[in-house]
C-alpha cells in the first residue's frame, strides 16, 4: 500500500516550513516516520518540487516523485498533487488498491492513526479520514450550529458527545474511486476517531504547541543497562581554545559530572578525540574512558555482548553513527543534521550545555517506555 505525502517548497506563512525542524527533527519527518511504522504501509512518498525536501525526506527513507511549478504553487490543491503521483503509480504498473494522503504539516500523526484509518477503510468504506473529539461550541450570524445554546450541556464529556473536528492528517481512499472522483471525499465516508491531541502547523505559533505535545509524547527507555556517551558535542559544545603553545583545551560543565555520578548504572565514555582532555576529564569524574577509531567494537566489549538495545548511547557526530544504530540513541539538541533522523530521542539541550544532566534526569526518571 502506497503513502503518499505533498510537501511544497513554497510556503509563505512559514517559510521552508515543511523543513523546519521540531524536537530536533524536520517537520516533514515525523509524519515519513509514522508512515514507515505504520504495518499497512509499503511505500513512502513525498511529492515535491523542493531540492532540499526532496534531500531531507530520502534521509528518512523517503522515495521522491518531482512535480512541476504548475501544480505546486499557493493555489495548487493536495488533490493535483495526488493524481499527479498516482499517475506516475500507473506508468510503472504499481498501483495499489488503496492509497493513503499524509499532510506533512500534523506531526502529531501516529502510526495507530494510519493503520487505523485503513482497517476502517476496509470495513465497506470507499474513503475515511481522522477525526478527534471536538467539544467547541459554533457560531455564525443565525446563532449556535452545533447545539441548543439555551439548554445545553455543561460537561465537557457530553459537550462533545457525536461532535467531532477534521484532524487533517490521514485520509484512506480507494484508488480507482479516487481517480474518478478526483477528490479524497466519495463514495461511502467514513471518519477514524484519534484521541487527539491534533496540530496542523499553519501559523509559526503553531510549531511552539506542537513542539510542546510532542515532547510529552516521546519516549525513552525505562531501566537502561547502561549509559555511553560520546565525548566532544555532549561534555562539551565542540568548541576548543587553542593556546599560543599549540595545546588545546575545552570547556566542560562541572554539573554533568555530578549527575552522572548519581546514576545507578555503568556509564562510560567512548571518544576518538585523540587530545588526553577527554581522559583527564573522565579519570577525574570516575567514568571508564576509551579512545579508539572503532567505537561499534569497543562499545561491544565494554558492554560485553551484541545485544546493545537496552544501552542508551548519546553521540552527536557521524562517528556514533554505527553506535546509535545498535543501541537506544540519544542526540543533543545541536548534533549533526546527518545522525538525527537515527536517534530514538532527542535531547531540548545542547552539547556542554546542559544535554548530559538532562539525559541523567531521564534515566532516574524512568520515563515509560
Amino acid at each position: 500500500m502506497n503513502a503518499i505525502i505533498p510537501a511544497r517548497g513554497g510556503s509563505k506563512g512559514i517559510p521552508g516550513k515543511n523543513i523546519c525542524y521540531i524536537c530536533g527533527k524536520p517537520l516533514i519527518a515525523w509524519t515519513i516516520e509514522a508512515a514507515k511504522n505504520a504495518k499497512s504501509i509499503n511505500r513512502v512518498i513525498v511529492s515535491t518540487d523542493d531540492p532540499r525536501i526532496a534531500e531531507i525526506s530520502q534521509q528518512y527513507g523517503a522515495e521522491i516523485i518531482w512535480r512541476s511549478q504548475s501544480i505546486s504553487g499557493d493555489e495548487s490543491s493536495s488533490e493535483e498533487a495526488l493524481l499527479h503521483a498516482l499517475d506516475v503509480f500507473q506508468n510503472e504498473n504499481n498501483l495499489s488498491e488503496i492509497t493513503v494522503f499524509l499532510q506533512c504539516t500534523s506531526p502529531l500523526t501516529a502510526l495507530e492513526d494510519i493503520d487505523g484509518a485503513v482497517a476502517l477503510l476496509q470495513k465497506g468504506y470507499d474513503s475515511v479520514f481522522t477525526v478527534t473529539p471536538c467539544d467547541l461550541t459554533l457560531w455564525d450570524e443565525n446563532g449556535c450550529i452545533n447545539r441548543d445554546p439555551i439548554n445545553r450541556a455543561t460537561r465537557r464529556q457530553e459537550r462533545r458527545k457525536g461532535q467531532y473536528v477534521e484532524t487533517g492528517a490521514v485520509y484512506a481512499f480507494r484508488t480507482k474511486g479516487f481517480l474518478e472522483y478526483k477528490n479524497r471525499f466519495f463514495g461511502q465516508v467514513g471518519y477514524y476517531v484519534t484521541p487527539g491531541p491534533y496540530c496542523e502547523i499553519d501559523e509559526p505559533e503553531d510549531l511552539a504547541w506542537a513542539e510542546i505535545l510532542l515532547r510529552k509524547r516521546q519516549k525513552f527507555i525505562v531501566k537502561p543497562s547502561a549509559l555511553v556517551l560520546d565525548f566532544d558535542g555532549v561534555f562539551t559544545d565542540n568548541t576548543f581554545i587553542l593556546n599560543e603553545d599549540g595545546k588545546e583545551a575545552v570547556a566542560c560543565n562541572r554539573g554533568d559530572g555530578h549527575v552522572l555520578q548519581n546514576l545507578n548504572i555503568p556509564v562510560y565514555v567512548i571518544s576518538e578525540e585523540k587530545n588526553p582532555v577527554a581522559r583527564k576529564r573522565c579519570e577525574k569524574l570516575g567514568i571508564p574512558c576509551r579512545i579508539t577509531d572503532n567505537k561499534l567494537e569497543v562499545l561491544k566489549t565494554v558492554i560485553l555482548t551484541d545485544d546493545l538495545s537496552n544501552v542508551v548511547y548519546v553521540g552527536n557526530d557521524l562517528n556514533d553513527l554505527e553506535c546509535m544504530k545498535a543501541c537506544y540513541s540519544v542526540a543533543p539538541a545541536d548534533a549533526y543534521e546527518e545522525i538525527l533522523p537515527y536517534a530514538n530521542y532527542v535531547l531540548k539541550n545542547k552539547g556542554g550545555q546542559g544535554a548530559i544532566r538532562e539525559i541523567a534526569q531521564l534515566i532516574q526518571k524512568g520515563v515509560r517506555i
